[in-house]
Parts: structure tokens; C-alpha cells; sequence
């Protein structure tokens, strides 16, 4: 299946929607207990949830809609990663080097790294992005 750029980048365009782990996990009804920056989601259950959601967007979406085309989603300072709902593949996004000084305050991370990724998916091509993402 092609890389997510390929969907969000390429002429057919996409519909991408990023949450964080937690807020995916909500709107299934579950509850993470304990600090974001202390405990991880766990990853499957994340991306699960994330198909789930799909189904029910495109369900309430009506049949002229195009539905999501991925869930994105970030965990804190943990890997993040991203569900192709179409094909079913996922990714984790591997995590980056330790930033070089103190942090100040997490708030707009998330905001950040999602502007980061799809920027590096709409520059790249879809094996360089395959290559660079763990499955």
C-alpha cells in the first residue's frame, strides 16, 4: 500500500485526522490512568480504536462522502504513529534524539510534530517515508 504522503501529497488528496493517544481512547469510552508523560498507551489498542472511529465517521458520513483516510495519533513522549484505514497497515513513528535542553512546556508538541510529519510526507516519496517509519 502506498506510503501516507502518496494519499495526503499526490493529486487525489486525503483526509487525514490527528489526535492525541488519549483523546482516541476517549471517544471509545476508555481511560487512561496516570500522568501522559509517565504511561504509554499501548499502541494496538490506540490503533484499533483508530479503525473503529474510521467506521463510524464514514457510517454517519453519508454515501457522497470520502471518510478518513488515516488516523494519526501522538502519545506524549512517546512513539506516535499512523493507520492507513483503507489498507488497514499501520506505523509507529520512531522516537527522535532527546531534545538538547530542558523543556519549558509540552503544550502545541503534538500540533508541532504533526506539522512536521505531514511536511516531510508532501517533500518525500513514498519509499524514503516507508523506510524512515517502524510497522
Amino acid at each position: 500500500s502506498p506510503a501516507p504522503a502518496d494519499a495526503v501529497c499526490g493529486g487525489s488528496g486525503g483526509v487525514v485526522l490527528k489526535l492525541n493517544a488519549r483523546e482516541v481512547l476517549q471517544l471509545a469510552g476508555q481511560k487512561l490512568v496516570g500522568s501522559d508523560s509517565e504511561v504509554r498507551a499501548e499502541p494496538g489498542e490506540v490503533e484499533s480504536v483508530c479503525l473503529a472511529l474510521a467506521e463510524q465517521v464514514a457510517a454517519g458520513a453519508g454515501s457522497g462522502s470520502r471518510g478518513l483516510d488515516y488516523v494519526c495519533y501522538t502519545d506524549g513522549p512517546f512513539p506516535g504513529g499512523v493507520v492507513a484505514i483503507r489498507s488497514g497497515r499501520r506505523w509507529r513513528l520512531a522516537q527522535t534524539q532527546p531534545l538538547p535542553r530542558k523543556l519549558v512546556s509540552p503544550i502545541g508538541a503534538g500540533d508541532s510534530t504533526s506539522a512536521g510529519t505531514l511536511h516531510a510526507w508532501c517533500r518525500g516519496d513514498g519509499a524514503a517515508q516507508d523506510e524512515a517509519m517502524v510497522e
